[in-house]
Order: structure tokens, then sequence, then C-alpha cells
């Protein structure tokens, strides 16, 4: 009779192979999943965010001969109306905003934005100077003109500082 240690030794071996086989695929298609949207599209790597774009050519001091010009970059107009005029001019500093104040009588307490130009939700372009309608009280007019409450009085101006990003 033949010893039967003999016959079946390479068992194990072809069941850890098979079962390492079994593990990698289940493995692949794991990752698959995960790698692949709820869309079924591949997602694509997210870029590392960079301070500057890579620059192609050597630097030029004159004007671009070719190609189309670019347009600034245009944020939004934030909603500054009830807003002490101190934290309005703060929020367009962060937006690399200038901005102008105009005093106007109004029913709000001194100090408050009433109104701005452009208006709110609008998108403009940065370094672009926004009118600041800002109220000077309700208190009696200086003068019995009635051009006093309509015309707007210029009380402030500031420009966007450079690089100002927010």
């Amino acid at each position: 009779m033949e010893e039967q240690g003999d016959r079946r030794w390479w068992m194990p071996i072809l069941v850890a192979s098979v079962a390492l086989a079994v593990l990698a695929t289940l493995g692949l298609g794991l990752w698959l999943v995960v790698r692949t949207g709820s869309d079924g599209v591949p997602r694509a790597p997210e870029p590392s965010p960079s301070p500057a774009p890579p620059t192609t050519g050597p630097p030029t001091t004159g004007p671009p001969t070719t190609g189309a010009a670019t347009t600034p970059a245009r944020v939004p107009m934030p909603d500054l109306v009830g807003l002490p005029r101190s934290a309005a001019e703060a929020a367009l500093d962060r937006l690399g905003l200038g901005y102008r104040s105009e005093l106007r009588r109004s029913g709000r307490p001194a100090g408050t934005v009433i109104g701005t130009e452009p208006q709110a939700g609008e998108r403009v372009p940065l370094g672009t100077d926004v009118t600041l309608v800002v109220s000077e009280g309700s208190g009696p007019p200086a003068s019995p003109t009635p051009d006093r409450t309509s015309a707007p009085t210029p009380t402030a101006t500031r420009a966007p500082t450079t690089g100002a990003t927010g």
C-alpha cells in the first residue's frame, strides 16, 4: 500500500493560491467601487491647491500679442444693508473691493448702511469701487433746502489693497 502523505502534498498550496486569488479579486472590486462615483463614472483625482499657476514661457514686460483678453475675477456683492459702516467696510476689504461712502438722512441709526451700489447679489470684478450709502441719523436738516435730503454727501473713499483675496 502507498502512503497517503506523499500523494496529496500539493493540496494545501492549491487551496492557499485559490484563496489569495479570491481575496485579490475582492480587493480590486472594492477599490473600483470606492473609486467610482454614484453616477458610475470614475472620479478624477482632486488637484492639490497651488498658490500660483505655473508659467509656460519666459517672462515678458509688454502686453500679450495673441490670445483672448482675460476677464477679471468676479465676486458676488454681499448684502450689507443694516450693518454698521465699519463691518461693511471690513467685508468689502475681505472680498478685495474698494469702497466710498455717502451720508444720507434716514430713520436708521447713524452709521448704519442703508443702501449699496451695486445692489446685493450682483457679480462685480475684483477691485471695483462700491458705494456705501450710510445713514446720518434722523436729526433735523442743517438747512431748509429740499435737495439736502436727496443729495448724497461723499465722506470717505478707499481703494482695494493689492493681493487682498479674502
